[in-house]
């Protein structure tokens, strides 16, 4: 009872000027946040690599957590490579801060990424 469920899911875009896709939710101003997975699915183009930052504040400090695909493979043809992000973790945020995650590739002015999902999952527990 003391460990509320908490899943945030976005479908996140970059364009083909875009390195990168940030998304950003508030933690409750009672609560803290532990996250517990971290998830995304997206299709580059070959050649790109991507991968995830997450920053949280934990009694006033900023930091920011990066997460690598652990592989990746051809998908959809050739020129396509899919990245699977699927991480277990623990990391903390305070009451009232903001959590961001962002998904970056490391190829600008190739081919947009459009409607990839992501998921950030774990739980609030009360501030004491």
């Amino acid at each position: 009872a003391a460990r509320q469920a908490v899943q945030k899911a976005f479908t996140l875009s970059m364009n083909t000027s875009d390195n990168n896709h940030a998304e950003a939710f508030a933690v409750p101003p009672d609560k803290v946040l532990v996250v517990e997975y971290l998830s995304c699915s997206l299709r580059v183009s070959s050649g790109e690599t991507v991968y995830a930052d997450l920053a949280t504040t934990v009694h006033g400090v900023p930091a920011l957590h990066s997460f690598f695909p652990g592989s990746s493979f051809q998908d959809g043809g050739v020129a396509d490579k899919r990245f699977i992000l699927s991480v277990s973790t623990r990391l903390y945020a305070d009451p009232g801060t903001v959590v961001t995650l962002t998904v970056r590739r490391t190829v600008v002015g190739s081919a947009s990424v459009p409607n990839f999902p992501c998921s950030v999952s774990g739980y609030y527990v009360d501030a004491t």
